[in-house]
């Protein structure tokens, strides 16, 4: 189990609430915790692909693999916590929430034109 899991579990429970109170909070706080996930993963994944491509070595390339969505997971964990402080709560959300959507579709998109390049 990753940090990835108990994110979406907290995640979940977080938009299970938010539908029953009207506070932009629990959203606010869905951000630091999926901002925060994405910081711990931080291209863990990417660096496991591409060792299971290529088993002969490390190398600087699988170093730098995922560090977009280390950068992502802090820009995301810095906007849930200017929400969470209430400094235009609902916008910052709304902004962290569309990055943590543009990050999924690009790490996505990514991994698939690696696994046609090999």
């Amino acid at each position: 189990m990753t940090a990835g899991f108990f994110a979406g579990i907290a995640g979940i429970v977080l938009g299970i609430l938010s539908f029953f109170h009207s506070a932009p909070v629990f959203v606010a706080v869905s951000l630091l915790v999926y901002g925060g996930a994405l910081l711990l993963s931080g291209g863990t994944l990417a660096r496991l692909n591409w060792l299971l491509t290529n088993p002969e070595g490390a190398d600087s390339a699988a170093a730098a693999g995922g560090s977009g969505s280390a950068f992502m997971g802090l820009a995301v964990t810095v906007l849930g916590i200017l929400a969470v402080i209430g400094l235009v709560p609902m916008t910052l959300s709304l902004v962290g929430l569309l990055c943590l959507g543009a990050s999924a579709f690009f790490s996505g998109t990514s991994e698939a034109i690696q696994q046609h390049a090999h």
